[in-house]
């Protein structure tokens, strides 16, 4: 037998013992911590219990001792902060994705109003065409009517004159005669090739105007 197997034993009792204080201080100071806890959480407290809180810290050492992992307030609040930063990038990101959102609504915003007033120029533009063809259509219709106003002003001009010479011609002053001398020059059966049978018929009717004109004076 090893002479000094006793001291080894001995030496493995006080690492045992030491374990032992170890735990038994951890376990003490969880409690503590745990009591610490409660009594922060009161609004009113005694000179006995704020000390109970000052000693903490000594608590904590004992149970998370510095050199093997940080303390829990410590973690806790690398985590806080680690969270807190994660939070403010992701309002960030959001405000970015917001921001670019609202660029893209303006510029398609400005887009809708840019094309709604082109449209509305060649609206504008069309309607201003409309109005000035109307316009020289109408003055177009009239140049007409008035041509034709006065070409029928000479029409009866014309064969009022012949009336009136026919009838200076016969001497006796019969209407009647000149007028059926005049229908015969001027009808349609006899005027095929020379004019229009509406010609020749509104000559008809303005030389029967002519000889009721002409009956009413004598």
């Amino acid at each position: 037998m090893n002479k000094y197997n006793i001291y080894e034993n001995l030496d493995s009792d006080d690492s045992n013992d030491a374990e032992k204080t170890t735990q038994n201080e951890k376990r003490k100071a969880s409690k503590k911590l745990r009591e610490i806890e409660l009594l922060e959480r009161k609004e009113k407290l005694i000179t006995a219990e704020i000390e109970k809180i000052n000693m903490k810290s000594k608590w904590t050492n004992i149970l998370y001792p510095i050199q093997d992992v940080k303390l829990p307030d410590e973690e806790c609040k690398t985590k806080q902060q680690a969270r807190h930063m994660e939070r403010e990038k992701k309002r960030e990101k959001e405000k970015e994705k917001q921001r670019k959102e609202d660029e893209r609504r303006e510029r398609e915003a400005e887009r809708r109003e840019q094309e709604r007033a082109k449209w509305e120029k060649i609206r504008r533009e069309k309607e201003k065409e409309a109005k000035r063809e109307k316009e020289k259509e109408a003055k177009r219709e009239k140049e007409k009517e008035a041509k034709r106003e006065k070409e029928e002003i000479h029409k009866i001009c014309k064969l009022e004159k012949e009336f009136r010479d026919e009838l200076a011609k016969t001497g006796d002053g019969n209407v009647n005669r000149v007028f059926r001398r005049l229908s015969l020059k001027y009808h349609p059966d006899r005027n095929i090739n020379k004019e229009t049978v509406e010609d020749s018929v509104e000559k008809q009717k303005i030389l029967g105007n002519i000889r009721e004109k002409y009956l009413l004076k004598q």
